[in-house]
């Protein structure tokens, strides 16, 4: 909403946007549906390809095996046909291994082949005869691979989340792992158990990015980029990020996370884990620096206990003998903040069972029902942020799937899915508080209550139809893909204020009141419909064409209100894989276009039963510290869902994207790969102050002391801005509009090198640079630095000050690396580190004695040229474990170390203009080094 400047940046800091929320609804539940692919309605991989003697002689009849890694129990075999060509199609991504053998040839095998959702793997395999066996080199060098796929991002399977030390969820690999993503926070150890991050890739908003779970999207529909639930790893054995060159059955402009919970079989398994850390096991990293700027102290481990209990196989039941999953986990976190005075508890409770009814050739129908409650004592917590107004968090997520497969043909199938999801969140304000939130600038300190608790639910209802096919051979080779998505969304919030009121305090001294609607309710709805068609065409043996084409409509409408919007979309893909020799050098190129989501919480505006709020002059006369009525005097501003408008001609902003890359195989042992990037957003939605234009103000010189502090020095700056005249104060009207020329731009590149694990040791590095060019909001935080959170830009000219600049996410440089060692007498070790550049943020400057009232304005751009970066932050993490065989399972052990430099650099830096600005003040750093213990029983 349109809230004062002084109060957007506030809540923007805390992460205090609305969650939305109600009560929990009756729902009636049809359940129906699998596919041997992970997703329901995302296409499976498939593994095509022909086997050929040297002399380049078609070989009918070999036997070819296909096994997934870490499953060898689930092998698909296979023969050459009188052509010598074979497929696999319907297949689960993930990392396999394939076999080919025939009497009187040499068996060879190709293992780390990574198939992708949607993905076409083609094998060019060579068989060479047994006699010839001592002249022959390596059998691996005859196999070419050839991805049809022109999708990036990055694959975790079970190496990636099990061998390797982690925080055991989906947030912390991300942050270590994927090489283009950046997260608003580092989480060492599991320090940020049940909060899931926000993140960019390539710079892009957070808001566009969307999690899906077998295929459902589990996004949050009121503010997409969060997820409803908080993925932890245990019940995934793999899920797939992709960031870039999205195929067609993916929306949106972000990074799509899709997750994926283990098949489940028929044969008897489990597995039970239990992870403990605590003070003892924790470092410290104080030195004379941090103590020299009286630095309170970072984030502190009290304890962390992280359980899982899993168990799979039939069902004993005669009636009933269906292979079933279910999986337990909990985490406990006990945590303290330096300078924050209690102490904060997180506690997340996870639980998922799937069921398979039907297990027969060419026929698949899994139920699936996933639970996840999340506790967190703090909610806001910061050492400016008194314990009493921070909220009392309390989320639970609850999500039902049936998903069905039929292989129709040889060469086709079917899948068909339904889904419910029903999420509820709260952040009430803390147990026993009462009396008016009180928020003191320019340091924002913030006491009393809570200003604003949120509660509310979100319930999601899902269909989807996917059919995949090999058609006959028109104009050559083609792997198409048709499907469906639809999905409605219902959405229920409600906010309430303490005594309705927030007092603001300029250095301890009255300056305004706000007055709140609170209590008061929101319903909406949004509903979004996708066709999608996809092609892997193959019009030249040298040529692979991935096509797509998305045609997406979305619409939502508040209850009671008459701001409806409807976007339709027509999304078109291309790409083109082109390999450049036969030792394994490929060309991909791509062009993509993405329709951006539609926000529930767009839907506030024009809306009066959303909150609004009323801003008042106060002059606290009797100097008491408390609002009396007769204090109020000038209203100086209003906002919110009474105060507002949608524009009926809003548009759909989306995004062009343009990619090139090269990838390069060195037989099995190497793979190096670089893409150079560049996207355009569009039509970007803002909001404009109809109310009180642009016109409603008056130019002032304002000086600048500049990057010292103190005025009279050769730094000092002469700023251009806006004071508002007197007789416009409190007329605002807001509309929610597509500014004309609102356009922001990312480019960069990535490089990657891959050694997979051979001959006991694997090692992979990556390289990430890019640069952003966006207008955002005044301010240096997730929620204010971003092109899809809507706030205060273009709602005055103060907010034009230096505007474009680098957003949150884009760090310029980026690099991670992962190393692995099978060492001697069973040990295996593990290592993750990873190079952030420092976060940008420009200098802000307080302005105070304005008609409007007090707000803040940027003095210099963010980041560089110009602005400022903080200290970049690097981790060091590792893992040492070994394995001890049982008379049934498998028992083993781990020592973790996280931030094992014991590393204190800035992660927050003081933004506010002062005579102690240059001087780098930490306001948060790299939590320290913590050591954790595991123990795994496998059986």
């Amino acid at each position: 909403m349109g809230f004062s400047l002084a109060t957007q940046r506030r809540r923007n800091l805390r992460g205090d946007f609305s969650k939305s929320f109600d009560r929990p609804a009756a729902l009636l539940l049809v359940l129906l549906f699998i596919t041997r692919s992970a997703f329901s309605q995302t296409p499976s991989g498939r593994v095509v390809g022909e086997v050929r003697e040297r002399q380049n002689n078609i070989l009918p009849g070999v036997s070819c095996l296909l096994s997934l890694a870490g499953n060898p129990s689930q092998t698909i075999k296979t023969t050459t046909d009188a052509l010598g060509k074979f497929a696999f199609p319907a297949l689960a991504p993930g990392s396999y291994t394939a076999d080919f053998s025939l009497k009187g040839f040499q068996s060879v095998r190709k293992t780390n082949l990574e198939l992708r959702p949607g993905s076409v793997l083609e094998l060019i395999v060579n068989l060479a005869p047994s006699r010839s066996a001592a002249s022959m080199p390596n059998p691996d060098g005859h196999i070419r691979v050839l991805d049809s796929s022109v999708a990036w991002g990055t694959a975790f399977g079970k190496f990636q989340i099990e061998a390797l030390p982690n925080a055991r969820n989906v947030g912390a690999l991300l942050e270590s792992q994927e090489p283009s993503t950046v997260t608003n926070r580092l989480d060492v150890g599991g320090l940020e158990t049940g909060i899931p991050p926000l993140f960019g890739a390539l710079g892009a908003s957070w808001t566009e990015n969307q999690y899906a779970l077998n295929g459902f999207d589990v996004t949050d529909p009121y503010l997409p980029g969060r997820p409803l639930l908080n993925p932890v790893t245990d019940s995934l054995p793999q899920f797939q990020v992709t960031s870039g060159a999205k195929p067609a059955w993916l929306g949106g402009s972000g990074t799509a996370v899709m997750l994926t919970t283990p098949p489940t079989s028929p044969a008897l398994h489990g597995d039970a884990t239990l992870f403990y850390s605590g003070r003892s096991t924790q470092s410290d990293n104080m030195d004379a620096r941090l103590r020299h700027f009286d630095f309170p102290g970072p984030e502190r481990l009290g304890h962390l206990v992280d359980g899982n209990i899993q168990l799979g196989g039939k069902l004993p039941i005669d009636l009933a003998p269906w292979p079933a999953f279910i999986s337990a986990s909990t985490q406990l976190l006990g945590k303290t903040l330096g300078g924050f005075a209690a102490p904060i508890d997180v506690h997340a409770y996870t639980v998922l069972a799937e069921l398979t009814p039907i297990a027969r050739d060419g026929e698949h129908l899994n139920l699936l029902y996933s639970g996840q409650h999340i506790f967190n004592s703090r909610e806001g917590a910061a050492p400016q942020i008194a314990p009493s107004a921070t909220t009392v968090g309390n989320d639970n997520f609850h999500q039902f799937q049936a998903r069905w497969d039929r292989t129709l043909s040889p060469n086709s199938l079917l899948n068909l899915g339904f889904g419910v999801v029903h999420a509820t969140t709260s952040s009430g304000i803390q147990p026993g508080i009462q009396g008016a939130s009180i928020l003191d600038l320019p340091l924002l300190t913030q006491t009393g209550p809570a200003p604003l608790a949120t509660a509310g639910v979100r319930t999601r209802l899902q269909a989807n139809a996917l059919y995949e096919a090999v058609p006959a051979a028109l104009l050559g080779n083609h792997n198409l893909d048709l499907g469906l998505d639809w999905e409605r969304n219902y959405i229920s919030n409600r906010w309430d204020a303490s005594g309705g009121l927030e007092q603001v305090l300029v250095s301890g001294v009255g300056a305004e009141a706000i007055r709140w609607n609170a209590p008061t309710q929101a319903r909406q709805h949004v509903q979004d419909l996708a066709i999608f068609a996809q092609d892997a065409w193959r019009p030249l043996s040298w040529l692979q064409l991935p096509l797509g084409l998305r045609l997406e409509t979305s619409s939502g409408r508040a209850v009671g209100a008459e701001n409806l919007i409807h976007w339709t979309a027509l999304d078109p893909r291309a790409g083109l894989v082109v390999p450049l020799a036969d030792r394994g050098l490929v060309l991909r190129a791509s062009w993509s276009r993405y329709g951006h989501l539609l926000q529930g919480r767009y839907l506030d505006f024009g809306n009066p039963a959303a909150p609004a709020q009323q801003v008042f002059r106060w002059q606290d006369v009797n100097g008491d510290g408390q609002v009396q009525p007769s204090e109020l005097t000038q209203l100086l501003q209003v906002s919110g869902g009474a105060y507002s408008a949608i524009d009926r001609g809003l548009a759909r902003p989306f995004t062009d994207e343009i990619s090139v890359g090269l990838s390069q195989n060195f037989g099995a042992r190497f793979n190096l790969g670089a893409r150079f990037f560049r996207r355009d957003d569009h039509r970007l939605i803002a909001l404009l102050n109809l109310g009180v234009p642009f016109s409603s103000y008056a130019p002032v010189s304002f000086l600048d002391p500049g990057n010292d502090g103190i005025p009279g020095t050769a730094d000092d700056a002469i700023l251009t801005l806006y004071n508002q005249k007197p007789s416009t104060l409190g007329r605002d009207f807001f509309l929610l509009t597509n500014p004309q020329g609102d356009r922001a731009s990312y480019k960069g590149f990535e490089i990657r090198l891959v050694k997979p694990l051979v001959h006991l040791w694997e090692f992979s590095a990556s390289f990430t640079g890019m640069q952003t060019l966006a207008p955002t909001s005044p301010g240096n935080s997730v929620f204010e630095n971003d092109t899809g959170f809507l706030g205060s830009l273009y709602t005055n000219p103060n907010t034009l000050l230096f505007d474009t600049s680098r957003t949150y996410f884009d760090r310029a440089f980026l690099g991670k690396v992962t190393g692995y060692y099978v060492a001697p007498f069973g040990f295996r070790m593990g290592a993750v580190a990873k190079y952030y550049d420092g976060q940008p943020f420009g200098r802000l400057l307080f302005v105070n004695g304005f008609n409007q009232g007090p707000f803040f304005v940027r003095a210099t751009p963010r980041g560089h040229p110009g602005g400022f970066q903080t200290q970049f932050n690097l981790t060091l993490d590792a893992r040492v474990a070994r394995e001890f065989n049982l008379r049934r399972g498998v028992v083993s052990g781990y020592l973790d170390c996280f931030n094992c430099l014991n590393m204190n650099r800035n992660t927050l830096e003081a933004d506010l203009t002062g005579p102690t600005f240059q001087s780098r003040v930490p306001l948060a750093i790299e939590p320290p080094r913590i050591v954790r213990l595991g123990v795994e029983w496998r059986f």
